[in-house]
């Protein structure tokens, strides 16, 4: 059958379209994988048909990012198709047809098939409408997409109205109107840009899908399994070219392709988006576990391969080798295991110029210790070398972090922020920003736990939030007395209070963290979830008025 394929490809009779490894979600993959989509479809195609995809199709994605076009274009894709904005719930698109355009500058003709993917039947009221929503735009030729739709099958060739024979009256019948032509989609865009597109409007930037919200948040699991995924495979393949430039590796591309191809294929726009069947999930978390497997492989030796070069050499003690990957210069805490020849009194931290670091022993055991302390500075896709020293005295550097207990509130301070935290309702309550002029952030009190009736509707549950649910006031807001709150750290690296609390079914804990030197707070929170149509939501309000924000 696959030569088949081939030989109906070379016809002309089968039209390679899309250019990517799945039909991706196209919102919550990240912009590496959506280009290594591309990538290895396009090698494909080109390897297997002779031919890439010129066309990005999607039919039944749930929103569309604005660097979808950029990426096409780069990829060798002129035209996108999509049907799933005619669902649109609030606004509809006055055309079927428009130039896309990403942030960039690049562009794409856009084109929407009005009646979706399924089409049926081509009545002349319908093949009128068609035309009639494009005609603003300059355009006279509208695109169809004519089968049995989801799940497969071409059109059905039975009944008076759906069969070729069908066609070819209505050609021939002068009341009929439009001229009809079965055609691929490819041949639909070479026909409609021989023709005037100057009335064919813009749209920059994101295309928002105004349905199946739910998607954002169904099967959370799998979405942190995939960016976990895709943050791994970036950090793998850093240091395992670095590691080959060296002449240390030999690299590991197989490797590397094998995890991303996982990835990748995990991506299809029901896996990712939590809209797929329970067993779908048992599959995709065990690939998850073996892409982690195979890329911290390839990481560890990679990074023993930078360390191998670089010159760990101290006058005492354990050299301690850090390195970012991320492309821009990183000040973050670590935690390492270190071993000396002799049992560990007290462990001190020293940079490169020999400046000491706060440093903190989580545990020890003889000669061993797991220790956190501050990695500042350490270049981009770089590294830097600390030392740490098995000494008789403890470090008494000292750090700006607090942690104070007085009536009825703890307070968690740093050179940045003080966070006040009301022990009665454990939320907090205050958070005054001391880089400007110690003004409160919150407008009431933050961290607060907010549940709301989410039935998701009666015909798409999992991928659907009803906006009439979640518009209303909160069904359950947990502002009692937590079961506990304490602090379970208080040291010169890191201060936690941790906020514990039973509702119904289920059990949240909350770490409310900060660290010196670091204008962050950190809520960390787990939860044992065993409710049914309920949604969680994690409230902070902010005094601030804005109508646009950046992430």
């Amino acid at each position: 059958m696959y030569e088949e394929i081939k030989e109906f490809v070379n016809k002309g009779q089968w039209n390679i379209v899309g250019g990517q490894v799945v039909e991706p979600d196209l919102n919550l993959s990240g912009g590496e994988a959506l280009v290594r989509q591309s990538l290895h479809a396009q090698k494909f195609f080109r390897d297997e048909f002779g031919k890439p995809s010129k066309t990005g199709y999607v039919p039944d994605v749930f929103g569309f990012s604005a660097q979808m076009p950029q990426i096409m274009r780069k990829s060798g894709m002129e035209n996108f198709v999509t049907t799933k904005l005619n669902w649109n719930d609030t606004n509809k698109l006055p055309t079927d047809i428009w130039w896309w355009q990403a942030l960039d500058g690049s562009r794409v003709l856009f084109y929407k098939p009005m009646k979706d993917y399924t089409a049926q039947s081509i009545s002349a009221s319908e093949a009128n409408s068609i035309l009639d929503i494009i005609k603003d735009a300059g355009v006279n030729k509208g695109l169809l997409l004519y089968g049995s739709g989801d799940h497969g099958g071409g059109p059905n060739l039975t009944g008076s109205q759906n069969s070729y024979q069908a066609i070819e009256r209505y050609n021939q019948d002068p009341a009929y109107g439009p001229t009809i032509k079965i055609s691929t989609v490819d041949e639909y865009f070479e026909n409609v840009r021989q023709d005037d597109l100057s009335k064919v409007p813009v749209w920059e930037g994101e295309f928002y899908f105004e349905y199946h919200r739910g998607t954002y948040t169904s099967w959370a699991r799998i979405k942190e399994g995939n960016r976990k995924s895709e943050i791994l495979a970036e950090e793998a393949e850093k240091v395992d070219t670095l590691g080959k430039y060296l002449g240390v590796l030999e690299g590991s591309p197989d490797k590397i392709k094998t995890a991303w191809v996982k990835i990748l294929v995990n991506q299809m726009h029901d896996i990712l988006p939590g809209s797929s069947v329970p067993y779908q999930y048992d599959v995709t978390i065990n690939q998850y576990e073996l892409v982690k497997n195979i890329l911290s492989e390839v990481k560890n030796y990679g990074l023993q391969a930078i360390a191998y070069k670089a010159d760990t050499r101290t006058d005492e003690g354990v050299p301690v080798f850090v390195f970012n990957p991320l492309s821009w210069e990183r000040s973050e805490f670590v935690e390492t295991n270190l071993d000396f020849e002799d049992d560990i009194e007290n462990i001190r931290m020293f940079d490169d110029e020999g400046n000491e670091l706060p440093v903190t022993i989580l545990r020890k055991n003889g000669n061993s210790a797991i220790v956190r302390f501050m990695a500042k500075n350490v270049p981009s896709i770089g590294f830097k070398v600390y030392k740490a020293v098995n000494a008789s005295e403890p470090s008494d550097v000292q750090t700006t972090l607090s942690v104070v207990e007085n009536d009825n509130e703890y307070i968690l301070e740093n050179d940045f922020y003080k966070v006040v935290i009301n022990l009665e309702t454990g939320n907090i309550a205050h958070i005054y920003n001391k880089k400007d002029g110690n003004i409160d952030i919150l407008n009431g009190e933050g961290n607060e736990l907010h549940i709301y009736t989410d039935t998701g509707g009666s015909s798409w549950p999992a991928w659907d939030v009803v906006a009439s649910e979640l518009n209303k006031e909160p069904t359950y807001v947990l502002n009692d007395t937590p079961d506990s709150i304490e602090i379970i750290e208080n040291t010169s690296t890191k201060a936690v209070i941790r906020v514990k609390r039973n509702w119904s079914n289920s059990t949240f804990i909350q770490d409310i963290t900060m660290y010196p030197d670091v204008d962050r707070i950190d809520v960390k929170m787990a939860v044992d979830w065993y409710e049914t149509d309920r949604l969680l939501k994690v409230s902070f309000p902010i005094s601030a008025i804005a109508y646009q924000a950046t992430y």
